[in-house]
């Protein structure tokens, strides 16, 4: 089974202004009997039967496709000269560095899991107005939602 979100990752992605719509699965939870299972968001048909309480979560491979391969940020109101920094990722890390070295940003120390590092990176970007890449689908998914 694919790597998702956690309910608590998940609330924190939200609390932060990451948007719900391009989740890729559901944790439902029963209110009675109290029960939690994830699902595909597509499968509607297949949700349990009774209240229920859903929580958008993400897997692994779409959070890794909404990072911007990457960041650019100009250096002055023409756009003319701006810097790159590019996406990084290894065992310990995600971050985005520039070709002098320089870090934007890197995941944090408390970051056990790769799906943590995406979590957090994810986080950091919306709260500092960083956009991450949506598809086609999704960016029709948003305007319809405004």
């Amino acid at each position: 089974m694919a790597s998702f979100t956690s309910v608590a990752q998940s609330l924190q992605l939200l609390e932060a202004g990451f948007p719900a719509e391009t989740s890729d699965a559901l944790w439902i939870e029963q209110i009675s009997p109290r029960r939690c299972g994830l699902y595909e968001k597509e499968d509607g048909d297949s949700y349990p039967d009774g209240p229920y309480k859903k929580t958008p979560a993400w897997s692994l491979v779409r959070l890794f496709d909404l990072l911007p391969d990457y960041l650019e940020i100009g250096l002055d109101e023409e756009g003319e000269n701006c810097v790159f920094y590019d996406l990084h990722i290894n065992k310990a890390t995600i971050s985005y560095t520039s070709d002098k070295g320089e870090r934007l940003f890197t995941s944090g120390q408390d970051c056990l899991t790769l799906i943590d590092m995406l979590v957090s990176a994810h986080i950091w970007m919306v709260k500092n107005d960083w956009t991450f890449k949506i598809d086609e689908q999704f960016a029709s998914i948003r305007q319809a939602l405004r």
